[in-house]
Order: C-alpha cells, then sequence, then structure tokens
C-alpha cells in the first residue's frame, strides 16, 4: 500500500495534479465498530444462511468488566465493537472497512 502510494504522489506531481492523502489512526478501532452496519455490509457481500446466523448471534453476547487498581466493576453487555483477541475480528473490520477507499476517490 506504501509503495502505490508513493507512486500515485509521484504521479500526480509529474503530472502537476493535486494530490491528497488521507491517514487514519484506527487505535481502538474493534472497539468501534456498528455492528448493524457490519451486519448489512455482509448481507451485501452475499453472506447467508448459518454463517450470517452465526455471525450475527456471535456478535451481540459480548460482556465486559473493567478492573481499575483493586476495583472491579459487574459484567456488561456491550452494544458495540468486535472481540479482542478473536480471529474473526480483523476479517470483519476489513469487511467494514473495505469501501472507504472508492467514498474517498468519489468525493
Amino acid at each position: 500500500q506504501i509503495v502505490r502510494l508513493s507512486q500515485h504522489i509521484k504521479d500526480g506531481f509529474q503530472r502537476k495534479q493535486s494530490t491528497l492523502a488521507v491517514f487514519v489512526d484506527f487505535k481502538s478501532a474493534f472497539d468501534r465498530v456498528w455492528r448493524k452496519l457490519l451486519l448489512r455490509k455482509l448481507l451485501h457481500k452475499k453472506v447467508y444462511g448459518n454463517l450470517f446466523k452465526w455471525i450475527s448471534d456471535f456478535l451481540p453476547q459480548r460482556f465486559l468488566n473493567i478492573k481499575y487498581g483493586n476495583s472491579q466493576s459487574g459484567y456488561g453487555q456491550t452494544r458495540q465493537g468486535l472481540p479482542q483477541g478473536s480471529v474473526l475480528s480483523p476479517v470483519l473490520f476489513n469487511i467494514m472497512v473495505n469501501d472507504l477507499l472508492s467514498h474517498i476517490k468519489n468525493a
């Protein structure tokens, strides 16, 4: 990706075109995924049947509890985000952000 970006910038300068680069910090990105939109994107990508049902059942069954020093909260159910440490989370996150580039190109 970096090589493609560098080449795109060089080509733009040679053609005397304006070049814009956007850098996104994905810190806490898994925690901020909007699950309903992710499920819509899965349907749009033709993920149906048992796989879709499994993913849609897997996502909302997430609980958390917070520890700070000697204090600990009770357990609460999460409303958004992907599970940290799950092998499926990076794949789902990639599906979530896959169309960002097309939105930027069309802006």
